[in-house]
C-alpha cells in the first residue's frame, strides 16, 4: 500500500527533521518497489519525472559554503533541486527548492569560520615558503637561457642564493644545462622535471684543460643533499680523452672530504641518469687515515638510477649505512658498484650488464660488477643483483690491509651472475681475505669461459679468509673449479649443486670442488655432476670432513691425513659402507664373502669378529664386489655362530 503523501519538514535541522527525512526515504523505497512490481499492469502509475520529483523534494546535496546570501546566486548560478549551502556570515543553511534558495536551518558559524581562516592562512604560508625555498634558474635574476654556452656561473648564483637562505630546491625545467664546477651545499635539492628531459652536461674540453667536477662539495660539512630526476652527462667523448688516450681522473658528482673533522650525512640520489661518465659518475669519500674506518660519512643512498657508458667507476664510496638499490648499469668500463671501508652496506636488486663488443671508449674493459670491501664488523648485504659479462661479478676484498679487517658478518645471497661473452681466469664471486662471510643461494653460469665460479683466497697482503660458509649455490660450466678455496680457515661448503665444472680438461686444478692448504674444512651434502677428473680434490689441508656428497667422479685426498670422508655416493655407489654379517659354520667351509656395495674395489677396511667361533685366525681381502674372509682352520659347526662387523672405504 502506498505511503504517499510523505512527511513534510520543519525549519530546524533537529532530530524530528532527520527522522522524518529518513522515514521518507524508506517510504519512497517501499513505494518504488510496489510500483516496480505492478509496472506491467499499470504503466502510468508513476513516470520517471514524477519519481525524480519525489526524491528531489527530500534530498540534501551539500556544496562548499559561501560568505553571504547574495553570493548563492553568483557562486551557484546553475543550482539544481536539493543543492544545500551554508552562508558564513549568518550561519544559515539554504536548500535550492522549486528554483528558490530556501532557509532550512541556522547554526553558529564562528567555529567553522575560524577553521576556514586558519586553513587559508596556513596554505598561504606554505605557498609563500615554497616560493621562497624553490628557485628556477631560468627566471630572473639568474636568467639561464640554454643557448649551448657554459652557464655554470648563473646556476651557481642560484645555488649560493639557496644556501644563503638555509637551503631549498633548485628546480630545473626541461632542457640541457651546460655547466661544471657547481658547488653544492647542505639542505639543497637539485630536482629536474624528469631524468630524460632535464640534463646537466659538462662542456667540451681538451684533455689538457683543467678538469672539473660537474657537482661537488669538498672539505666541509654537508648534510641533506638530494639529487633527483636529472641526467648527468659527463661528456667524456668530447673531453679529448678518446683521441689523446689519456685516462681521466675527475668525477662527475663528487662529495668528498680529505680533511678530518668534517661530516657527510644524508646524501640521496634518486631516479637520475648518468651517461658518458669519466673516472667516477658518483663518488662519496671521507677521510682515510692509516686504514681506519671512515665514520664521517653516513646515510648515503643511490636508488632507481640508470648508469650507461661510464668510462671508469659508476659508484665508488665508503662510510656507514650505505644503500644502493634498484639501479641499472650498462657498459661501466671499470667497476659498477664499488664500496670500501663501510659499515652496514646494502646492495640489492641492481642490474649490471657489460657488452664486451660495445663501441664506447674502453680502458679497463669491464673489470668488476660489484666490489664490496666491507672492512668492518657490521653486517653488510649484497643480494638479488644480476651481473652479466664482468670479469669478476662480485668481489669481497679487505683493500690491502695487513691485519684481519676484511669483510665480516657479510651476506652475498640470491645473486645471478653469468658470463656468456667474457673469458677470464677469475672467479665470478671472488672472496679475498674476508671473514664471517656467507655466500648463499647464488646462481652462477660461466658458459665455459670463466675459470672459476666461487674463489676463496687470501688477500694480496696475506690476510687469510676465515669462517666462510658457501651454501646452496648453483654453479654451471666453469673451465676449472666451480668452488676454489686456498689458505682458508674454518671453511664450510655445503648443499651446493655443481654441473659441468672443470669438465673442459684445462690445466690443474680440474676438480669441481678444489681445496688447498685449508684448516678445518667441511665439504658436505653437495651434488656434483660431470667433473673432468675428480668431483672433489683436497690437498695439503688439516682437519676436515668430506661427507654425504652425491658425486659422479671420485674424491681425491692428497697429503691430508686428518681429512676424512664418510657416507659419500659416487656414480650411484657409496664411498664408504659398514655393517654386520652373520654366517653358520659347517666345520669344513673356510671362505665367507660379504657384499660391500661400493661398486669399486675398496682402498681399505676393517673386519672385526663378534663371536668366539669367528675369532680364529682369518685373512681378509677385497674385490670390486665382496669382502672375502678366509679362515686358516675351518670354524666349527653351528647356527649363526659366525658374526662380523665391517667397514670399507674407496
Amino acid at each position: 500500500m502506498s505511503k504517499w503523501p510523505y512527511r513534510t519538514f520543519g525549519n530546524f535541522f533537529d532530530r524530528v527533521f532527520r527522522n522524518d527525512l529518513n522515514q521518507n526515504f524508506k517510504d519512497i523505497e517501499s513505494d518504488f518497489q510496489e510500483i516496480k512490481d505492478d509496472f506491467n499492469k499499470v504503466v502510468d502509475t508513476v513516470s520517471d519525472e514524477a519519481f525524480n520529483k519525489v526524491v528531489g523534494s527530500a534530498k540534501l546535496e551539500w556544496l562548499p559554503p559561501v560568505n553571504t546570501f547574495d553570493d548563492l546566486s553568483t557562486t551557484y548560478p546553475n543550482a539544481t533541486e536539493g543543492k544545500t549551502v551554508m552562508t558564513k556570515d549568518s550561519g544559515k543553511i539554504y536548500r535550492f527548492t522549486d528554483l528558490v534558495w530556501t532557509e532550512i536551518q541556522e547554526i553558529d558559524p564562528s567555529a567553522i569560520n575560524e577553521v576556514d581562516a586558519r586553513l587559508t592562512s596556513e596554505l598561504a604560508e606554505k605557498a609563500t615558503d615554497l616560493e621562497q625555498r624553490a628557485v628556477n634558474p631560468r627566471q630572473p635574476p639568474f636568467n639561464v637561457v640554454l643557448d649551448g654556452t657554459n652557464e655554470a656561473t648563473k646556476i651557481q648564483l642560484a645555488l649560493d642564493y639557496l644556501n644563503s637562505r638555509g637551503g631549498g630546491i633548485l628546480l630545473l625545467p626541461k632542457g640541457v644545462y651546460i655547466a661544471e664546477g657547481l658547488v653544492v651545499y647542505s639542505n639543497i635539492t637539485i630536482k629536474g622535471v624528469h631524468r630524460e628531459s632535464t640534463v646537466i652536461k659538462r662542456p667540451n674540453r681538451a684533455s689538457t684543460d683543467t678538469q672539473k667536477f660537474i657537482l661537488y662539495s669538498k672539505d666541509k660539512n654537508i648534510e641533506n643533499f638530494y639529487l633527483e630526476d636529472v641526467t648527468i652527462d659527463g661528456n667524456y667523448k668530447n673531453l679529448g680523452y678518446v683521441t689523446d688516450g689519456v685516462k681521466p681522473t675527475i668525477q662527475d658528482v663528487m662529495i668528498r672530504n680529505d680533511v678530518s673533522g668534517y661530516t657527510i650525512k644524508n646524501i640521496k640520489i634518486k631516479n637520475c641518469k648518468f651517461i658518458n661518465g669519466t673516472n667516477e659518475a658518483i663518488g662519496v669519500h671521507g677521510t682515510y687515515i692509516n686504514g681506519d674506518l671512515c665514520h664521517d660519512v653516513q646515510n648515503i643512498e643511490v636508488s632507481d638510477c640508470l648508469f650507461k657508458d661510464i668510462y671508469g667507476n659508476a659508484i665508488f664510496m665508503w662510510g656507514k649505512d650505505i644503500v644502493i638499490n634498484n639501479n641499472k648499469f650498462y657498459n661501466v668500463d671499470d667497476t659498477g658498484i664499488g664500496v670500501d671501508l663501510s659499515i652496514n652496506t646494502t646492495i640489492t636488486n641492481n642490474i649490471l650488464k657489460y657488452d664486451p663488443n660495445h663501441t664506447g671508449y674502453k680502458f679497463y674493459d669491464g673489470v668488476l660488477g660489484i666490489a664490496a670491501s666491507y672492512y668492518s664488523q657490521m653486517e653488510s648485504i649484497v643480494s638479488d643483483n644480476h651481473v652479466v659479462d664482468y670479469l669478476i661479478g662480485i668481489k669481497a676484498d679487505p683493500v690491502h690491509v695487513t691485519t684481519d679487517k676484511g669483510a665480516k658478518t657479510s651476506l652475498i645471497k640470491g645473486n645471478i651472475i653469468t658470463s656468456p661473452n667474457r673469458t677470464s681466469a677469475d672467479g665470478l664471486i671472488h672472496i679475498r681475505g674476508a671473514s664471517k662471510t656467507k655466500v648463499e643461494g647464488n646462481i652462477i653460469d660461466a658458459y665455459n669461459k670463466h675459470g672459476y665460479g666461487i674463489t676463496i683466497i687470501k688477500s694480496e697482503d696475506g690476510v687469510v679468509p676465515k669462517e666462510i660458509d658457501v651454501v646452496n649455490n648453483s654453479i654451471y660450466n666453469t673451465l676449472r673449479s666451480g668452488i676454489h678455496c686456498v689458505d682458508g680457515i674454518d671453511i664450510k661448503i655445503s648443499q651446493n649443486t655443481l654441473v659441468d665444472c672443470g669438465k673442459s680438461g684445462q690445466a690443474y686444478p680440474t676438480a669441481s670442488i678444489f681445496a688447498l692448504a685449508n684448516n678445518d674444512l667441511f665439504i658436505s651434502s653437495n651434488k656434483v655432476k660431470n667433473s673432468n677428473v675428480n668431483s672433489i680434490q683436497v690437498e695439503n689441508s688439516t682437519r676436515g670432513l668430506i661427507s654425504n656428497n652425491y658425486l659422479t667422479q671420485p674424491i681425491n685426498i692428497i697429503n691430508s691425513p686428518t681429512v676424512y670422508k664418510k657416507r659419500n655416493i659416487i656414480a650411484g655407489n657409496p664411498t664408504e659402507n659398514e655393517g654386520f654379517s652373520t654366517f653358520s659354520g659347517t666345520g669344513s667351509q673356510t671362505t665367507f664373502s660379504i657384499p660391500h656395495g661400493l661398486g669399486v674395489q675398496p682402498k681399505g677396511g676393517v673386519v672385526t669378529p663378534c663371536t668366539s667361533d669367528a675369532a680364529n685366525h682369518i685373512y681378509v681381502s677385497f674385490d670390486s664386489t665382496n669382502i672375502n674372509i678366509v679362515f686358516k682352520i675351518a670354524p666349527v659347526t653351528g647356527t649363526n655362530n659366525l658374526k662380523f662387523s665391517w667397514f670399507v672405504f674407496s
